[in-house]
């Protein structure tokens, strides 16, 4: 991706050579940041978990003998 891009030229142009700046300020900042449907099943999971319930992974996709 884009981070281990520039990650990759400061490692080779040299870290300490790159001057430290501050991040500018965004009004995006402030603004919404979850969909309607993540904000829901949020609030789901926090109603569900406050009434004791518990969220369970499962891995399919390994043998039952490890699982075991």
């Amino acid at each position: 991706g884009k981070a281990d891009l520039v990650e990759e030229v400061m490692r080779i142009h040299g870290v300490d050579k790159i001057a430290p700046q501050p991040l500018g300020a965004h009004d995006a900042v402030n603004a919404k940041i979850l969909t309607v449907l993540q904000v829901r099943t949020r609030a789901a999971k926090r109603a569900l978990a406050v009434r004791g319930m518990m969220e369970a992974v499962t891995w399919s996709f390994i043998p039952a003998k490890h699982a075991e």
